[in-house]
């Protein structure tokens, strides 16, 4: 299914799904492997030097260039360095997700939230630390990597009324 989303000055933005599961954005996509980035440790924080160079190609022409990651806050969990503790739901048992700008733990299936712990409850390591990356934590990446780009982040936590999406969407038109 073609998913279209009305822009301002009559622009179209629409989203398509490739044969191999992907999104396509005016066909414009590529996905990488980055295993062998990873393996032969050529990556450059979180991103493989492809999609960095294609993201400063697009910025030099003026242009735009839309990262997408499917999970929401800063990390999908937070793990203790020292034992592997990692904080879980009371309610649903599921690994709490960090959301670093609301400076709290939230569970993504029933909404609880916690306060993030100073210490490993299981064996007192004061490293705790995120695992994996979310969505603010991919927007901290491309600033630092971008310091002059102008950078929104768009997901449930920053969009929640219907039309907020738009707005995100048309006001980095204005950037350029």
């Amino acid at each position: 299914a073609r998913v279209e989303m009305p822009a301002e000055r009559g622009q179209l933005l629409a989203l398509a799904p490739e044969e191999e599961g992907g999104l396509c954005i005016n066909n414009t996509n590529q996905r990488s492997d980055c295993s062998p980035e990873h393996e032969e440790r050529m990556m450059v924080g979180m991103f493989s030097p492809l999609l960095l160079s294609r993201i400063r190609q697009a910025l030099e022409k003026g242009k735009q260039a839309i990262v997408f990651q499917n999970r929401r806050g800063y990390a999908p969990m937070v793990e203790c360095k020292h034992c592997g503790w990692t904080p879980r739901c009371n309610h649903c048992d599921v690994s709490l997700t960090l959301h670093r700008t609301a400076g709290l733990l939230s569970c993504h299936y029933c909404g609880a939230a916690y306060s993030i712990p100073e210490v490993c409850p299981a064996c007192g390591c004061k490293e705790l630390r995120p695992k994996g990356s979310g969505t603010e934590r991919i927007e901290d990446a491309l600033h630092e990597a971008f310091p002059d780009a102008r950078i929104a982040r768009m997901d449930l936590d920053t969009t929640r009324t219907r039309f907020r999406p738009w707005h995100a969407i048309s006001s980095t038109n204005q950037w350029r």
